[in-house]
């Protein structure tokens, strides 16, 4: 069945002028947390921002805000929004009157990584499409790191490393003071946690902003998603950012303005590409 989304004028500047002047990514309902699955429990949360450049040429960029949580069991990495203010969103979801959150950048990403058997699970919303997910085996990161190189991050003594990651030259700050060998998104495989990691173009700049220890449930929300691969996933994202009216179109989703005349395929003007994955 189609669906209709029929906004008004100034709904249509917002999302087509300020969402997609940056990226079509846009933004996305959160998660309910009133259906979710318990994977387990950490006792300590690492919480990073993220700084995306969205539109290098035009020097656009945007925060995300995100943590990193590990349990016995799993470790997960994920938008910040959906820890600190479950209690908003859950009214929100009672009223029936939920607000976007941030989308772009990896504002709509969960990692989860499973440490029983190596594997990662993805779960990404895109605007205006869905959630999608896929699973892959955890990437191999083939680190070169410099002894001679080393600076202090919010009290931490650091060591630098650098590696080649799917189209992209990183650059990663680490502490052996924190004997961890995650980091922010897929990245870890060092003798201690990341704390800086950027890629050579600072499109990707995650900086580590504090820990919190407690009581932190990792949660698995129950919702609705389409299960793809990652290769599938990263060629819808390319057009998506190509031609986002085709992508409506296709996916049977009617865009249309005060003046009732739908968007179509070639009506949403190309963005730039900065997907953090580029192969």
């Amino acid at each position: 069945m189609k669906k209709n989304l029929i906004f008004i004028l100034l709904l249509m500047l917002w999302c087509l002028g300020s969402l997609f002047a940056q990226s079509p990514m846009g933004g996305v309902i959160p998660y309910n947390p009133q259906n979710t699955e318990l994977l387990d429990t950490a006792e300590y949360r690492f919480d990073y921002e993220l700084k995306f450049m969205a539109n290098q040429k035009k020097k656009i960029s945007l925060d995300n805000w995100h943590c990193l949580l590990i349990g016995k069991k799993y470790i997960k990495y994920a938008n910040q929004h959906n820890y600190d203010d479950t209690a908003e969103i859950i009214k929100q979801y009672k009223a029936r009157r939920i607000r976007h959150q941030e989308g772009r950048g990896l504002g709509g990403t969960e990692v989860y990584h499973s440490l029983e058997n190596g594997r990662l699970s993805i779960t990404t919303q895109l605007f205006g499409i869905g959630t999608f997910a896929y699973d892959e085996e955890q990437p191999k990161l083939s680190w070169t790191i410099n002894p001679n190189e080393s600076k202090e991050l919010l009290g931490y003594k650091c060591q630098k490393a650098t590696c080649h990651f799917r189209g992209r030259d990183y650059i990663a700050w680490f502490t052996p003071d924190l004997p961890l060998p995650y980091g922010p998104y897929k990245f870890g495989a060092l003798s201690g946690l990341i704390l800086e990691l950027y890629d050579k173009d600072d499109i990707y700049h995650f900086y580590y902003r504090g820990i919190k220890q407690g009581k932190f449930p990792i949660y698995r929300y129950k919702a609705k998603s389409q299960s793809t691969s990652r290769k599938k996933y990263l060629r819808l994202l390319k057009r998506m950012h190509q031609d986002m009216g085709a992508i409506f179109v296709a996916k049977g989703v009617n865009i249309v303005g005060n003046n009732e005349k739908p968007l179509v395929g070639g009506s949403i003007p190309p963005f730039p590409y900065n997907a953090i994955e580029l192969e």
